[in-house]
């Protein structure tokens, strides 16, 4: 991918340092072709996806997840 996502990738990559093992975070993108992007570093990761939401908000589809160690 390019490098407007290195600050995702690294914090993908380090968020498990600073997570409880029963503890979540939640990752909003509002652009509907970051959504696989997104997925395959939770997912690299060792990272789960519990939920997903995707609502409308002016013209623009966001998208949230709740992630899990």
């Amino acid at each position: 991918m390019n490098r407007c996502w290195n600050i995702t990738e690294r914090f993908f990559k380090e968020v498990c340092r600073y997570m409880k093992e029963d503890g979540r975070i939640f990752y909003m993108t509002g652009f509907e072709e970051s959504i696989d992007y997104a997925r395959k570093l939770i997912a690299l990761n060792s990272l789960s996806i519990k939920s997903s939401h995707t609502t409308l908000y002016y013209n623009e589809r966001l998208t949230v997840f709740e992630i899990t160690r």
